[in-house]
């Protein structure tokens, strides 16, 4: 009985010593994870916003998400209004027909590129 009880311990140990090994790897494994994805992140953020430590990087980087929201929502207001003068220039030239039609505007497109804006203007 007591060599059963003996036996049990062993096997029980056994069993806890293997799930602290299993567990020990799994967490290695998100460790290493999270160094990637920090690594990746700090690699996405100017270099003048790079701090010593990782959690001044995740800070830096939601601040600089923040910053080029912004910039976008300019650019989109910008863009809306060189629609707007677009639209109400093409107006005022369909109601005074143009002696040369080459010189209508076909087409105006605008593209968000990564270092500004990109426009494009169809003639004739």
């Amino acid at each position: 009985m007591a060599e059963d009880q003996n036996q049990h311990k062993i096997l029980n140990t056994l069993v806890n010593d293997e799930k602290k090994i299993i567990r020990r790897e799994v967490e290695k494994q998100r460790r290493m994870q999270m160094s990637i994805l920090c690594s990746s992140l700090r690699s996405s953020i100017p270099f003048h916003l790079i701090k010593l430590s990782v959690s001044d990087h995740i800070g830096e980087a939601a601040n600089y998400v923040q910053i080029l929201k912004e910039k976008v929502n300019e650019l989109e207001k910008k863009r809306d209004k060189l629609k707007e003068i677009i639209s109400s220039s093409m107006i005022e030239t369909e109601n005074e027909l143009p002696a040369d039609p080459s010189n209508l505007v076909k087409c105006v497109n605008i593209n968000l590129i990564p270092d500004g804006v990109e426009i494009v203007i169809c003639r004739g």
